[in-house]
């Protein structure tokens, strides 16, 4: 499963937490989260096979401003079980959920891996 994650954390603004080894992840980002609205969550699969997936952080987690964080997601090589944004937060926070806890509140703003 090769993904993009951009969040933020209790202070420091959105970035890429992973970047799935592209030089520039912003274009497949841009291209994945077009036109899809703002509400979390939000899911959208294009004929591409990209996979653009929003949910609010699943343990409540909030900025210094105290709004939920989202996390939102492009499946560059989803797998084919992944077709709801609950199916993609099922399939993806195991694997992001101890790295995210770590970061959340750390001073020094996370880089893509």
């Amino acid at each position: 499963m090769r993904f993009l994650w951009a969040t933020r954390g209790f202070d420091w603004g959105f970035r890429f937490v992973e970047d799935a080894d592209l030089p520039d992840p912003l274009p497949a980002y841009e291209a994945a989260f077009h036109n899809l609205t703002s509400d979390c969550p939000a899911f959208r699969a294009d004929p591409r096979g990209l996979i653009a997936v929003r949910f609010c952080d699943p343990g409540g987690r909030t900025d210094f401003a105290g709004r939920l964080i989202p996390h939102e997601f492009v499946f560059l090589t989803p797998p084919p079980s992944i077709n709801s944004w609950e199916s993609a937060r099922d399939a993806v926070w195991p694997t992001v959920a101890e790295t995210y806890a770590k970061i959340w509140r750390s001073s020094e703003k996370p880089t893509s891996n």
